[in-house]
């Protein structure tokens, strides 16, 4: 079924594309980060990864590390599967304000 609306025509996605559960690949930023591409490839080196405030009063860690930098995470799918996803493909999802996750 699609669906049309003033912004165009959009598709519902499948179960086996909608992100159920997604690993913490978070950081406080230096601001709002750019979407994926080569913008976010050169912010990412920029950004805290490691060390990240919130919630809790012992900081968080990005999991899936190259040294400093996230390689990427497993991303659940509603359909029960599984997948990796290299962190040049994530996008920052949620956070009006840091700290910012991607998946």
């Amino acid at each position: 079924m699609q669906r049309v609306n003033n912004l165009g025509t959009y598709y519902p996605v499948t179960p086996a594309s909608r992100p159920l559960v997604a690993d913490a690949t978070l950081t406080p930023g230096n601001g709002v980060p750019p979407p994926a591409g080569p913008a976010l490839n050169a912010a990412m080196l920029t950004y805290n990864w490691v060390d990240v405030p919130g919630g809790y009063t012992k900081h968080h860690l990005s999991p899936h590390l190259n040294g400093s930098i996230p390689l990427g995470g497993n991303v659940g799918m509603l359909d029960g599967h599984v997948e990796w996803r290299n962190f040049t493909n994530m996008l920052p999802r949620a956070g009006g304000a840091a700290p910012y996750f991607f998946w």
